[in-house]
């Protein structure tokens, strides 16, 4: 089996142990692990529980389920070789040549601020940063602009139209949830415009009501156009409800089992 870089650093080899206690694994970090341990959340210090990936395949080991599928799964993509940021800058790059630019202000983190609550007349004011827009946003952002500019041509109005409403989707990103939306997120397509132009419009202003906080809105939106066996966002905007769903439970704090346990069955239907 070929193990990537990533899979190395958490590759689990059982040593012995006294006869009555718990079968502990060497690791390349000289640490001490058991399956006890890693099940109530107790992970050595270089191994956060809140890792995407440490704790899922530190688990996968210890219990012998490790395949693979699960190495091909946890490989590293060029996404993952590849510095993100490139990703974003490879988007600006690409409007740049059809005269747009990126916006002096933009950041790709979003101050969330929300009032909380505490009980007994005690409201507080909880503050944190979320990446708001990540890499993969740039990625789609960069490849579809790529096809409409082959489609539609340089320069033209149907590729302008694109480029513009994009924009105001990734002004998004950083700005305050407290803004005018209607200001922001993009006008509803016309009905004159070809049915790809249409579909595009539909799922950017979706988008755009994902990274304002909106996810509730966003989340029927996406699944609005999951239903769509037209729409060349189908397939992602299934994925989308999911993440909405997600960040309501996380973000805006609403209902978090509920919606956790909305989400989990959408993931599984995929």
């Amino acid at each position: 089996m070929r193990f990537t870089s990533l899979t190395l650093a958490i590759l689990f080899m059982a040593t012995a142990a006294d006869a009555s206690g718990p079968v502990y694994y060497s690791t390349p970090f000289v640490d001490r692990v058991s399956l006890a341990d890693v099940m109530a959340g107790d992970f050595p210090d270089r191994i956060s529980r809140y890792d995407r990936f440490f704790p899922l395949i530190t688990y996968l080991h210890l219990t012998g389920q490790y395949t693979a599928e699960h190495d091909a799964l946890f490989s590293l993509n060029p996404l993952k070789i590849e510095r993100p940021y490139k990703l974003e800058l490879a988007f600006w790059e690409s409007i740049r040549e059809e005269n747009y630019d990126r916006p002096q202000e933009f950041s790709t983190w979003k101050l969330v601020s929300r009032l909380v609550d505490e009980g007994w007349l005690i409201i507080k004011r909880r503050v944190n940063f979320i990446e708001n827009c990540q890499p993969h946003a740039f990625k789609t952002a960069q490849e579809t602009f790529l096809d409409r500019r082959a489609k539609y041509g340089s320069g033209s109005a149907e590729l302008s139209r694109w480029i513009e409403a994009q924009l105001k989707v990734f002004t998004l990103c950083y700005r305050d949830l407290g803004i005018n939306l209607g200001s922001v997120v993009p006008e509803e397509p016309d009905s004159a415009w070809s049915p790809l132009q249409q579909h595009d419009r539909r799922y950017q202003i979706a988008a755009a009501n994902f990274y304002a906080g909106r996810y509730l809105e966003a989340a029927s939106l996406f699944e609005e156009i999951s239903r769509n066996t037209d729409s060349p966002w189908q397939g992602i905007s299934r994925y989308l409800i999911g993440r909405s769903l997600v960040r309501e439970a996380t973000v805006n704090e609403n209902e978090p089992d509920r919606h956790f346990r909305l989400a989990l069955n959408i993931y599984r239907k995929m």
